[in-house]
């Protein structure tokens, strides 16, 4: 039995952010929605700094590769539905170990 390895790396703009402190605010609130409904990891990989700026990853890990493609398009639609913020760049790789 292989494990597969989901990433995906998002890019994304807060264009209504005024302050790193209301991006942070915006990106606790993607992370908790992702990481309470998935079994998933998140970080914050870049633009730490930057306030209308971010890059997360997000690690998924599983032995059904249609459970991890599925489980990448939920999340994708989740932080469209809960984000103030626009997705400006994707990268999604799945990986079998």
């Amino acid at each position: 039995m292989s494990v597969i390895i989901g990433h995906l790396s998002l890019e994304l703009h807060f264009p209504l952010a005024h302050s790193l402190k209301e991006k942070r605010k915006s990106l606790k609130r993607i992370k908790e929605k992702v990481t309470h409904r998935f079994n998933v990891s998140l970080i914050e990989s870049a633009y730490q700094d930057k306030w209308q700026r971010s890059k997360i990853d997000i690690a998924i890990i599983g032995i059904d590769q249609q459970a991890i493609e599925n489980t990448i398009q939920n999340i994708l639609h989740l932080i469209d539905e809960v984000s103030i913020g626009e997705i400006q760049t994707l990268s999604a790789e799945i990986e079998w170990h």
